[in-house]
């Protein structure tokens, strides 16, 4: 398991290593940082190439944490590399036959982990389909603020009337979690079109999207405007709102959405898709930018080995470059269980 070994990595990387502070006003010769950058995906599978061109992206891009849907992961594991951890939820076993259904996780930067340290380090789960957790961070007024970050995964249309229903009931438990103080945001693969305001009291959508609308969408939306909860990305105009390929028709659905209270949109300075690639998957990754954070340091060099641009674009080089690594007695990359890794970051604080 190497735990001695991933106590010493935590504590050189994540001490020394951060997102670039994107450019702001200065403060006493320092720059704040004006915005967050999350990102949110249903990566078709979270394979170990998966892992590394994700990775590579977030540092080469300053993505403070990245949220992701259909891992095909069973379980719930905490798991480090670089600095970077992935903190993951899941079923806990798999049909006879094919992957493991569903499955979600969230990515955090160095950054995000000092964020979500401060916040208690708190995992949080609503069923099988909604992992959670806390970061606290400095607004640019010095205020502390504190945002829970939900990625979900919806069952498909042609689910069960039970599992939707139960899923309904989970994602308004989560609603509902937040403290006053608090400001909600749900990456999810929603499986639902909502379509685009169709009048001026339509507090949940903007005038931006695919207009499409099925059943799912609209419960979706009676479900977040009784939670005074809006997409996002609707309020942004784009070049393309579609997030999902259709297999047959090759139709771009909106089926991804990032939401957040009404009463927070003002945070938001962008929504929308990520137009710059990411892992192969009929999903687009969708982007928000949050006025949130100030004073992160400035980004160091890495001590690992980040997947070069090369790599990016040719995955298969990824895979034999890690079978050659394969041989190693104890890799850069730690699974290990929750409580181990609390343990491993208290012996660091």
């Amino acid at each position: 398991m190497c735990l001695a070994r991933l106590s010493s990595t935590h504590k050189s990387n994540a001490a020394n290593m951060s997102v670039k502070s994107n450019p702001g006003k200065s403060v006493r010769g320092r720059r704040e940082l004006k915005y967050v950058q999350i990102l949110s995906q249903n990566t078709q599978g979270f394979n170990e190439d998966k892992e590394e061109i994700i990775l590579a992206l977030m540092q080469q891009k300053n993505i403070f944490a990245y949220a992701i849907q259909e891992t095909w992961r069973l379980g719930n594991e905490i798991s480090e590399k670089y600095g970077y951890y992935i903190i993951q939820h899941g079923f806990d076993s798999k049909p006879k036959n094919g992957h493991p259904p569903g499955g979600v996780a969230i990515i955090l930067s160095p950054d995000a982990v000092r964020a979500w340290i401060k916040a208690g380090s708190s995992v949080l789960h609503f069923g099988n389909r909604i992992l959670a957790i806390k970061l606290e961070m400095e607004d640019i007024k010095g205020k502390a603020v504190t945002v829970m970050l939900a990625t979900s995964y919806a069952p498909v249309g042609n689910a069960k009337v039970h599992i939707r229903h139960a899923f309904a009931e989970d994602m308004e438990n989560l609603m509902e979690a937040p403290k006053s103080n608090e400001v909600l945001l749900v990456c999810i693969d929603a499986n639902a079109s909502m379509g685009t305001r169709s009048h001026t009291q339509d507090r949940v959508l903007g005038p931006f999207g695919v207009d499409r609308v099925n059943s799912a969408g609209r419960e979706l939306h009676d479900l977040l405007d009784s939670k005074r909860l809006c997409s996002a990305a609707t309020f942004f105009a784009k070049p393309a709102y579609g997030t999902w390929r259709h297999p047959r028709s090759k139709n771009r659905l909106q089926l991804d959405h990032v939401l957040i209270p009404r009463d927070d949109l003002s945070r938001v300075r962008d929504a929308g898709i990520f137009e710059q690639g990411t892992v192969e998957s009929d999903h687009a990754p969708l982007q928000i930018k949050l006025r949130i954070a100030r004073n992160l340091s400035k980004q160091n060099a890495s001590k690992g080995t980040f997947t070069n641009r090369e790599l990016l674009r040719n995955p298969a080089k990824l895979s034999k470059r890690q079978k050659n690594q394969s041989s190693s007695s104890c890799s850069p990359w730690h699974r290990v269980p929750a409580l181990a890794l609390a343990l491993a970051l208290a012996s660091d604080l």
